[in-house]
């Protein structure tokens, strides 16, 4: 499986002949990955499938507020209160406050009892 690394130094790839600048992404087997790292030319494996929780959350909030109640189900106390966060510093809209709200006393309530 062919995964991205981050090239730390400029290198002329040695079977495709092509240049790798610096700060750029090299894609790459494991075993070639290996080899280039163990010589300097590449950093860490880049992830791209892990997602930007901001964005999720922010996407969530791009909706009507009825839609925003339906979205939310299941997300965590640090969760809704990002999202109260992240609304209070772009429409903060009453309605969607008030329901971030509710929804974190009510997570408060149900771990206490």
């Amino acid at each position: 499986m062919m995964s991205n690394y981050i090239v730390k130094k400029a290198f002329r790839d040695k079977f495709t002949k092509d240049r790798h600048a610096e700060g750029t992404e090299y894609k790459a087997g494991k075993e070639r990955a290996a080899e280039l790292q163990k010589k300097g030319f590449l950093g860490e494996e880049v992830n791209p499938q892990v997602p930007n929780e901001d964005d999720y959350l922010k996407n969530i909030l791009s909706k009507s507020a009825d839609k925003i109640r339906s979205s939310i189900d299941g997300l965590s106390k640090e969760q809704l209160q990002r999202l109260a966060e992240l609304e209070k510093e772009d429409k903060n809209r009453k309605t969607v406050m008030e329901l971030l709200e509710v929804l974190t006393s009510e997570q408060d309530e149900h771990k206490e009892g």
